[in-house]
């Protein structure tokens, strides 16, 4: 806060004032309100030393006092604004710096601290109001101009804010944060972008937001490792940054580096334990590296952070899978569907699910929905043809698997361990039913449905028809 807190006092009285020590000071002002309980000058006084001292509670009493005594000055208002400001209690200082400006309409300091407390309760359109004023009083201000920018950032007014960090970079062409501004008014032009946040660099090379969004941009236009380059020189100058490592992380993780990623995540996490991005995607990383058990937990942990995620539940319930647990998958697959009614995924892993503990008829409601969803997810056919064959509706059986095509290992869901699909019990079971289906099946049928599967060249059906050709 620009001014000293002793503004109301005499300018004789403040000079003697300043030359003393914060400890001397407040003895002094003790001793005064022991004299004279009524003392204005004692209360300011004390007021000021409590807010050097950051005893910002104690600072607001003493103004209070001040303003109980004498209510016609402004300045007690205006500090014990400050001090509710520094004490994060946002609400009471625009009160306080209201009343302020009712009593004196031309105090700048306190525009700009009600429009700082503004911006943090993200009330933007006061905010951008407040600097109106302010640049109107001080039109070479590029710090305003800047600011009112961030503020039409906010509220996704991009065009406008460029304008405005474009006029503060022209009245002041060293303003690193107008650079920085601009590259964020521009973001998802890459390339001009980057020029902006290099700039801002340039002029400020301990600024670690524009390594942070730089490190984005070249992310996003394929440049991985010049982006994990700009996150770390963001983690460098600050170490505590949860996100540049959780971002870090997530492109190792495109870069194929995911015992790397799990390490970045994982500083993130015991940065910020309840940052869901960083427990999700160290939940993908180690189902990359088969750590089922291990993903298990960490989608454990974001479900706790947003009960609503479908691609948490969907990833868990497919881990379950992998660990042989089809009824905790397809409870985690039907609460993905409950908060996603769409995701043909999770409607498809969780009929095959179905399939797996021998609820055909269920599964291939399952694989119904899901037509209906998306008509054109031909990977379901092959599904759904086999749980028809296992319920003996043969016709149905040849209907779908002729509308299947090759799906081979990648599957619908892109992972890299499907064959363990076979492994349980209840697949087994399974293989025998269909065994039994085409053993006693009419020869044509039987082999027309073999040359459908064969056709199919899936590894799961390959499996089933071991032994029975």
């Amino acid at each position: 806060m620009k001014n000293n807190g002793l503004n109301s006092l005499p300018e004789s009285l403040i000079k003697t004032l300043l030359s003393q020590t914060l400890p001397t000071l407040l003895a002094k002002a003790d001793e005064m309100i022991k004299l004279d309980p009524f003392s204005y000058e004692a209360y300011m006084i004390r007021g000021y030393v409590n807010n050097q001292t950051q005893n910002f509670k104690e600072a607001i009493n003493d103004y209070e006092n001040a303003i109980n005594i004498e209510q016609g000055f402004v300045e007690p208002y205006f500090y014990r604004a400050n001090s509710k400001y520094n004490l994060e209690k946002f609400k009471g200082a625009i009160k306080d710096y209201n009343t302020v400006l009712k009593m004196k309409p031309d105090f700048t300091d306190a525009y700009i601290c009600r429009a700082e407390s503004f911006s943090i309760k993200e009330k933007h359109e006061e905010a951008i109001e407040d600097f109106d004023y302010l640049i109107k009083l001080f039109p070479e201000s590029s710090e305003f101009y800047c600011a009112r920018g961030f503020e039409k950032m906010s509220l996704e007014l991009s065009n406008e804010a460029y304008i405005d960090f474009s006029e503060a970079i022209r009245l002041n062409p060293y303003n690193a944060f107008a650079y920085y501004g601009r590259g964020f008014s521009i973001a998802g032009d890459a390339a001009a972008a980057i020029g902006e946040y290099s700039k801002a660099i340039e002029l400020n090379p301990d600024y670690d937001e524009a390594y942070y969004n730089r490190a984005f941009e070249k992310g996003e236009s394929g440049d991985l490792e010049g982006a994990c380059e700009d996150y770390s020189k963001a983690i460098e100058i600050d170490p505590e940054n949860f996100a540049a490592y959780s971002e870090r992380g997530r492109v190792k993780m495109n870069l194929k580096d995911f015992k790397g990623a799990i390490e970045d995540f994982t500083n993130s996490i015991d940065l910020f334990p309840e940052f869901f991005p960083s427990r999700f995607n160290r939940g993908l990383s180690y189902i990359e590296i088969l750590e089922y058990t291990k993903a298990v937990d960490d989608f454990d942990h974001a479900i706790l952070f947003d009960f609503t995620s479908a691609p948490s539940f969907f990833h868990r319930g497919y881990c379950k899978s992998l660990l042989n647990d089809p009824n905790g998958a397809i409870a985690d697959y039907n609460m993905a569907i409950k908060n996603d009614q769409n995701h043909v995924d999770a409607l498809l892993l969780c009929g095959r699910e179905k399939i797996k503990i021998g609820s055909f008829d269920i599964a291939i409601k399952y694989f119904d929905r899901l037509l209906v969803v998306d008509p054109q997810y031909e990977d379901v056919y092959y599904y759904r043809g086999f749980a028809k064959m296992c319920t003996g509706d043969l016709e149905g059986t040849i209907a779908d698997f002729k509308k299947t095509k090759p799906i081979g290992l990648d599957g619908p869901v892109d992972y890299k361990k499907d064959l363990e699909f076979m492994n349980s019990q209840h697949y087994k079971d399974s293989k025998k039913i269909v065994y039994n289906v085409l053993k006693n099946a009419p020869e044509d049928v039987a082999d027309e449905i073999t040359m459908l599967i064969a056709r199919a060249g899936n590894v799961e059906m390959d499996f089933f028809l071991t032994g029975i050709n």
